[in-house]
């Protein structure tokens, strides 16, 4: 909500003559933050009286000065439509109609001084802000900033500039500088820069002032390290300069110099585990399988594979091997494999598992081949199962069509063929 119009001076008197033409802008601040008030400035020309009603309802009429200044104190950014205006010959013709006070939830980095811009002569103000990844990779480029109003520029929200995405636990290289006139004059002046890590709307957090130069110059560079532990999501950035002495508050108030604020995204280096290929067969144990596992998809680097009874992993074997591929030479019974990933300061994660069975059906009683009964999973044996004579146990082969991978018969246990044309087939 803004605060009801007050009128706080004239700039200018007059009647004027003919149709009327009004204006609107922001005379104050056009950034602050929640409780600052800042100021608009309506602005006539033709034949007097005047009146007019903004978007936020309030309105005046009589008004027989040309300029008139209207406080505000916006609780959130807020543009501000001039709807109607008149004259003394009738409706206004509406030149600008928009002015838009924006409201930020951080501090306001604070200068008495201007820094000129609209001046062509040496300023000091901050002109360049690069951001870029470790490898040399851009993620920001902000050039030929030039002066800001009041000495404070909030980009967070440009559509002109991109909002770089920064991993924890990753370094990155900025880089500052000053305004350069066309001769070749400047302003050597001190840069800092803080970042919100924990997206808490202040800089004041330990860690969060990541740069601050030593020297005064044209231009500084720099690099920092997004902790793992920082907020994840979109914070901000603030640049700042200062004439004769670096800025160690990102709130106080300096001579010359300019703030500038970005606009980041952060995000967590995640270790991804991968999936496992080439598992999930059947074979039969205690014999030379040589299955070769292939792990795809992973981030991070390999620190082992693992290997398991059952898919819980709670009892592990550790196989030493750091490569994508681990081949299994045997197993006796189904076995579970899995790899173990870590990328930089991420947790380790496992990888999905791949399963090699030894499917075991067992007799559990004497009986023929093709009787369910006659085994302990209530169904005849499969190509793909590994099968069991129990001990003293005789199974008899009536058909032609029993199959198994493989077959072991225990001590004192009988496979016996019934007829002429019993047969069993073994193998895939």
């Amino acid at each position: 909500n803004s605060s009801s119009p007050t009128v706080i001076g004239s700039e200018t008197s007059g009647f004027g003559y003919g149709e009327s033409t009004a204006s609107i802008s922001v005379s104050g601040r056009d950034i602050i933050n929640s409780g600052m008030s800042s100021s608009l400035l309506l602005t006539f020309t033709g034949a007097a009286p005047y009146s007019y009603t903004l978007s936020n309802g309030s309105s005046a009429s009589g008004i027989t000065s040309q300029s008139v200044n209207i406080n505000i104190t916006p609780s959130s950014t807020t543009s501000y439509t001039l709807n109607t205006a008149s004259g003394g010959c009738g409706t206004a013709t509406i030149s600008a109609g928009t002015a838009t006070v924006s409201v930020i939830p951080y501090c306001i980095p604070l200068y008495t001084n201007n820094c000129s811009p609209t001046a062509t002569t040496t300023k000091m103000a901050i002109n360049q802000v690069t951001l870029k990844k470790a490898n040399g990779q851009l993620l920001l480029n902000n050039d030929n900033s030039n002066c800001s109003t009041y000495e404070f520029s909030d980009f967070t929200s440009s559509s002109a500039l991109p909002v770089p995405l920064l991993k924890g636990d990753s370094t990155y290289i900025f880089f500052v500088k000053a305004y350069l006139s066309p001769d070749g004059y400047y302003y050597p002046q001190y840069f800092t820069v803080w970042i919100d890590y924990n997206n808490n709307n202040s800089f004041a957090d330990a860690g969060e002032l990541v740069f601050q130069s030593t020297d005064s110059g044209l231009s500084a560079t720099g690099t920092f390290t997004i902790p793992s532990n920082a907020s994840i999501g979109t914070t901000r950035m603030r640049v700042r300069s200062r004439y004769g002495a670096a800025a160690t508050d990102a709130c106080s108030s300096h001579s010359n110099g300019e703030g500038e604020d970005y606009a980041i995204q952060i995000s967590r280096i995640v270790s991804v585990g991968g999936t496992v290929a080439g598992g999930n067969i059947s074979v039969c144990p205690n014999t030379d399988i040589n299955v070769q596992l292939s792990l795809s998809g992973q981030t991070g680097t390999i620190l082992k594979w693992q290997s398991a009874n059952d898919s819980t992993f709670i009892s592990t074997t550790d196989i030493t091997n750091t490569t994508a591929t681990q081949v299994v030479s045997t197993v006796s019974s189904t076995t579970y494999f899995r790899a173990i990933v870590k990328n930089g300061a991420a947790p380790e994660v496992s990888s999905a598992f791949a399963r090699i069975m030894v499917n075991p059906i067992t007799s559990i009683q004497s009986g023929n081949w093709e009787d369910t009964s006659t085994w302990n999973l209530g169904r005849i044996p499969q190509q793909g199962d590994f099968v069991t004579i129990r001990s003293s146990d005789i199974v008899y082969i009536n058909t032609d069509s029993a199959q198994a991978k493989c077959l072991y018969n225990a001590q004192d246990s009988q496979l016996i063929y019934g007829n002429a044309t019993g047969k069993l087939t073994l193998g895939n």
